[in-house]
C-alpha cells in the first residue's frame, strides 16, 4: 500500500486532524500530507498552499540544510528537536520538531512538530515573576523567615540578616529558638506544641511585639506576624519581623509627654486626674483614708527675678526630688502649674498622718538651694482634703485643699492646714 493510500483512510485522517500539533508526511523532504493544525502553524490559509513545498523551507537554514541532506538524522533525538518555525503569515513561532522514519517506505518520514510558544512565554513570565519576589524578597525592609511546623528555618531574607545579626547560612537548618531569650523560651515551646496539637495556633495571622535575640546577645524589640502557608500535607510559616525598639521608645516618649511635666518629669495634672480617681475608687472598697496635699510655693518669684528662669527652672527641679523623697514609692507628687504641686497620699491609717507629712515636706523646703554660688531659700503653703473627711468626690477633694492652701497664703505661709468644714475623728 502507497503512502497516498495509507493516509487516505477516514479513520486515519479523522484522527490525524483531531491532533492539535502539526502532523505531516514527507517524502525526500516535500510535503505530501499535513493535517489542519499543521496548516494553521505554518501560517497557510490552506492546505494546497503547503503540499509539495519543502518541509525545510519552513525552519532556520542551519536546520533547513541538515533536512534537505538527511532528514532522518532528525529522528536519532527521540526527545525532539528544539527549532523555531518561520511561517508563512510572518510569525516565529518555539517548537519541538520530531521525526519517524515510515515503515516500509524510504525516504519517507513521519513528522511531528509541538508549537511551544506559550509554554515557553508563560515560563519566562514565571521565571521573571519569581525574580520578581526574590528582589522584594532580598530588598524588603523587613525581615522575612520561613521555618516549618518544628520550627526549623528554611528562609532567611538579607533585611533578617541585619536584623539579627547573623548569614542566613548560619541560621538554616537551626532551630527558631536562636532568636529567643532564655526567659521566654518555654512559652514558644508550649506554642509549638499547642500547634501540634490542635493544628493551628494563636500567634499565627496576629500581629504581635516580643523580645528576641542578637548573635551578639543584646535583646530588643521585634514586631512579628506570622502566616501559615499550606504546601500538600506539610505546613509551613512565614514570619515577617521587624526591629521596633526605637518605634516603641518613641511611642512611650509620646506617652509621657502626654502624661508627664516636661521640665520636672513628675505627673501633669492629666496623669493625677486619673491617678486620684483610681485611688478615691480604692479608698470607698477597702474603707481607708487618702490625702490630698496642694503646696504652693514661698517666694519663689524673687528667685525668677534676680536670677533668671533658668536658675527657677533648677529649684522647681529640686523641689519635685524633694517632695518625692518625703513620701512613698505608692504615693503621687505632680506638678500641676508654675509653683504649683499636689501630693496624693493613699491607705492612710489615721488622717494626722497626713500632717506628719506635710511638717516633713516643709522641714525638707527649707533647707537652701543653691543657685549660681548662692544660697536661696523658700518655704511653702500646704493645704490638706482628706477622704472621706472633706469629701468623697475627687474634684471635691482637689477644690478644698485648694481652698486650704489659700487660707495658709493669707496667714503667713509656710505652713499647713486642714480643709474647713469637718471635724478629723
Amino acid at each position: 500500500m502507497d503512502v497516498d493510500t495509507a493516509v487516505d483512510t477516514d479513520l486515519l485522517k479523522q484522527t490525524l486532524e483531531a491532533v492539535t500539533n502539526l502532523v505531516c508526511l514527507c517524502r525526500e523532504g516535500s510535503i505530501t500530507y499535513i493535517n489542519t493544525a499543521g496548516v494553521s502553524l505554518l501560517g497557510a490559509l490552506s492546505k494546497d498552499q503547503v503540499l509539495g513545498r519543502a518541509l525545510a523551507d519552513f525552519v532556520p537554514s542551519e536546520y533547513g540544510d541538515l533536512m534537505r541532506a538527511d532528514m532522518g538524522a532528525f529522528a536519532e533525538d527521540a526527545n525532539g528537536t528544539p527549532l523555531k518555525i518561520h511561517s508563512l503569515d510572518g510569525s516565529v513561532r518555539d517548537a519541538v520538531l520530531s521525526v519517524t522514519p515510515l515503515e516500509g517506505e524510504p525516504g519517507t518520514f513521519i513528522v511531528e512538530v509541538r508549537d511551544i510558544s506559550d509554554f515557553l512565554r508563560a515560563a519566562h513570565e514565571t521565571q521573571q515573576q519569581e525574580l520578581k519576589l526574590r528582589r522584594i524578597f532580598e530588598s524588603v525592609a523587613d525581615g522575612i523567615v520561613a521555618i516549618d511546623g518544628r520550627g526549623i528555618i528554611h528562609t532567611f531574607n538579607p533585611a533578617a540578616e541585619a536584623i539579627f545579626g547573623y548569614r542566613a547560612t548560619e541560621v538554616i537548618g537551626q532551630s527558631i529558638d536562636l532568636f529567643i531569650p532564655e526567659q521566654d523560651k518555654g512559652f514558644h515551646g508550649s506554642a509549638i506544641k499547642d500547634y501540634r496539637k490542635r493544628g493551628h495556633s494563636d500567634v499565627v495571622d496576629n500581629t504581635r511585639d516580643f523580645q528576641a535575640r542578637r548573635k551578639d546577645g543584646t535583646i530588643f524589640t521585634a514586631e512579628i506576624r506570622v502566616t501559615e502557608i499550606e504546601e500538600g500535607r506539610h505546613r509551613n510559616f512565614i514570619a515577617t519581623i521587624r526591629d521596633v525598639t526605637e518605634k516603641r521608645a518613641q511611642e512611650e516618649k509620646i506617652r509621657r509627654l502626654a502624661h508627664h511635666d516636661i521640665l520636672t518629669g513628675l505627673p501633669n495634672r492629666a496623669l493625677l486626674k486619673d491617678r486620684l480617681n483610681r485611688a478615691v475608687a480604692r479608698a470607698h472598697r477597702q474603707e481607708i483614708y487618702l490625702a490630698l496635699m496642694y503646696v504652693d510655693l514661698d517666694k519663689f518669684k524673687p528667685i525668677n527675678d534676680l536670677f533668671g528662669h533658668d536658675a527657677g527652672d533648677d529649684v522647681l527641679r529640686g523641689v519635685a526630688g524633694r517632695l518625692v523623697s518625703s513620701v512613698r514609692g505608692t504615693d503621687t507628687v505632680a506638678r500641676v502649674g508654675g509653683d504649683e504641686f499636689v501630693v496624693l497620699i493613699e491607705s492612710l491609717n489615721a488622717p494626722e498622718e497626713a500632717g506628719k507629712i506635710a511638717d516633713k515636706i516643709l522641714t525638707l523646703l527649707l533647707a537652701p538651694f543653691r543657685i549660681k554660688g548662692a544660697d536661696v531659700h523658700i518655704g511653702a503653703s500646704i493645704g490638706i482634703s482628706l477622704f472621706p473627711v472633706h469629701g468623697e468626690a475627687p474634684e471635691t477633694l482637689m477644690k478644698r485643699a485648694d481652698e486650704a492652701m489659700y487660707k495658709v497664703k493669707g496667714a503667713g505661709r509656710n505652713s499647713f492646714v486642714y480643709a474647713e468644714g469637718a471635724s478629723l475623728p
